[in-house]
């Protein structure tokens, strides 16, 4: 949506192959910029790139159903079915990557007294759609957001950016909205995700896509790496705190402090 910015700089959103480049009038911040400009370098991606005179746009096949996969001698076999659910397809490849999008199905609570509600609910997944055909409309004066992650602080601020009244609402005993981090990056790095990205700072978090190396070891695996690490989160902790300045900003508005979080 219109709003909506990626996290990541120019030097951590294109392949290796084709560098990401951004048109010279287009607003950045600490070198992020609007994400409709990843769409684009997506879609010119897709179109350039010939395997055996097919591109990789008519290589993608949407509504399929995955029947069967089998492990050969040689890589992979895949059996599928067309979204008419009429047409059969096999496919062989020597790598399969299993990206299902298992948190890609909408989870919708149950409102009480939803049924007579004269608004529009709607989950964030259409929110895209939503502001891009309804957001602009001067009649659509209040707007309330749902839920403390993410995807909530992008649809609340896009709402404002749209002159829009928001009521963001956060289950009281919950640790309150994610925690905001400040953009800069500090040194060499054009902002804080790229400085995170790093190899050093990507050994402070545990994950089964890092190559096991002594380090990780020494961070995971002994009390005074588990020690550090604590030591570590508490300080950039206060550090965001301190940056936000909840309880102190004199610009700030009402109930702006509400916006800090109870946790780490």
């Amino acid at each position: 949506y219109e709003k909506f910015w990626n996290q990541s700089g120019q030097r951590m959103s294109g392949f290796s192959d084709v560098p990401f480049r951004l048109p010279p009038n287009a607003l950045t911040y600490y070198d992020t910029f609007e994400a409709r400009y990843v769409t684009l370098y997506l879609e010119e991606y897709i179109d350039s790139h010939l395997y055996n005179g097919t591109s990789l746009r008519d290589r993608i096949k949407f509504g399929c159903r995955v029947e069967k996969v089998e492990r050969l001698s040689s890589g992979w076999s895949i059996s599928m079915v067309e979204p008419s659910g009429h047409t059969k397809q096999d496919i062989r490849a020597s790598r399969l990557v299993v990206a299902s999008g298992i948190t890609s199905i909408p989870n919708m609570p149950n409102l009480p007294d939803q049924g007579v509600f004269k608004g529009l609910i709607l989950h964030h997944k259409q929110f895209g759609s939503f502001s891009r055909s309804h957001l602009d409309n001067p009649k659509i004066k209040r707007i309330v957001v749902l839920g403390a992650g993410k995807s909530s602080a992008d649809m609340v601020y896009e709402c404002i950016k749209k002159g829009k009244d928001v009521n963001w609402i956060i289950r009281a005993d919950a640790q309150g909205p994610g925690l905001f981090i400040p953009p800069q990056g500090g040194e060499r790095y054009r902002n804080s995700i790229e400085h995170g990205a790093t190899r050093l700072n990507a050994c402070f978090g545990p994950s089964s896509f890092m190559p096991d190396s002594w380090l990780l070891k020494l961070f995971h695996g002994s009390d005074y790496g588990r020690g550090y690490l604590e030591e570590k989160i508490k300080a950039t902790d206060q550090a965001c705190r301190k940056v936000a300045a909840y309880q102190t900003r004199a610009d700030a508005q009402k109930e702006f402090e509400e916006l800090e979080p109870a946790g780490s």
